[in-house]
């Protein structure tokens, strides 16, 4: 491939110029959210419920165990949201009580906050117009669902692939991207894949030969990160 003088990512040029197929990863490189920190998020999708103050403080921070003991049940990126939830139901009757609403209700916010990472938009449309795309993506949330938050964002590309950690069985750091060029029949040289993580995309595919792109475009200013709403 070959990218324009003009690029926002001129370095990209040498990086993605052969591999047949280019592969990007998907939240913090081509969408990402209105709210940074996940208790934040988890407020806004519980709000919705009409909860009374507390019963809403303790349904976040449910959620925040929930999600901490599906990771160390299933292990670092290879558990679903319908593994949170479930969890959440073992640990006190309110998860109980609200799972189905709280679950929906999550999935609604992520529709609502989730817009495309327009640096990431631009590369996106380059790639796409001369190689194979295919996505990767370390996230609990259902890959019909990921789908669909790339095709509300003008970023999903017919025919394409996409690779999520808790159906695949495996994330970036633990083979992901050794099943993905096995699954293609490509060698790991003819992919190159773009993310925001060094060390889950940059470092991890390149022990195996994939060629990669580290991407900053969406990095949160040091003001930014201290913004809770």
């Amino acid at each position: 491939m070959s990218l324009s003088k003009n690029s926002l990512f001129p370095k990209a040029k040498s990086e993605l110029e052969k591999p047949s197929v280019l592969s990007f990863d998907v939240f913090g490189t081509l969408i990402t959210r209105l709210q940074l920190r996940p208790k934040d998020r988890f407020f806004s999708a519980y709000r919705r419920l009409g909860l009374e103050a507390a019963e809403l403080n303790q349904l976040v921070e449910i959620r925040e165990r929930g999600e901490a003991r599906a990771a160390r049940r299933m292990g670092p990126d290879l558990y679903s949201i319908g593994d949170i939830y479930q969890e959440m139901s073992g640990l006190d009757n309110l998860a109980v009580c609200y799972q189905d609403r709280a679950l929906l209700a999550e999935l609604e916010m992520e529709k609502e906050q989730c817009f495309a990472i327009q640096k990431g938009k631009n590369l996106w449309e380059e790639a796409k117009s001369s190689s194979k795309i295919i996505y990767v993506s370390d996230m609990y949330l259902p890959a019909e669902f990921i789908r669909e938050l790339l095709e509300q964002n003008g970023l999903w590309e017919p025919q394409a692939r996409l690779f999520v950690s808790h159906v695949e069985g495996c994330a970036k750091h633990s083979g992901l991207f050794g099943k993905i060029h096995k699954e293609l029949g490509l060698r790991p040289k003819n992919i190159a894949h773009t993310g925001d993580s060094f060390k889950a995309d940059v470092k991890t595919p390149n022990k195996i030969g994939l060629r990669t792109f580290f991407f900053k475009g969406a990095m949160p200013t040091r003001y930014e990160k201290t913004l809770h709403f």
